[in-house]
């Protein structure tokens, strides 16, 4: 049980993490489009 509880926090920490990750992958993604269509225009 005491691995258990151990491995809860963890497992949160992972999905913010990735969560973390996944924001600023769409952040650069986001940046760029606007940087190509204004280079465009």
């Amino acid at each position: 049980m005491k691995n258990l509880i151990a491995i809860i926090p963890y497992k949160k920490h992972v999905a913010h993490v990735i969560k973390c990750y996944y924001h600023i992958i769409l952040f650069n993604r986001h940046f760029d489009w606007h940087h190509q269509t204004n280079f465009n225009q």
